[in-house]
């Protein structure tokens, strides 16, 4: 989940730990307000990733453990 505090331009990807790209959750304009991802991971296998979400003005990170 992201609480986007200003609507604009957003991009909300995954990346492995190596930093390679895995998927893309969304990029484009959002609107304001608490907005909620689901990640169709059925394509990579288990272990950490990083979701980054970014706007022109900041960027937030988490790591996820995925476990199939």
């Amino acid at each position: 989940s992201l609480d986007v505090a200003n609507a604009g331009n957003l991009s909300v990807m995954v990346y492995n730990v190596n930093g390679r790209l895995v998927d893309v959750l969304h990029e484009g304009h959002m609107n304001s307000g608490p907005h909620n991802f689901t990640w169709n991971a059925g394509n990579v296998a288990s272990g950490m990733y990083i979701v980054k979400a970014s706007s022109g003005e900041s960027s937030v990170a988490q790591k996820v453990l995925l476990l199939k």
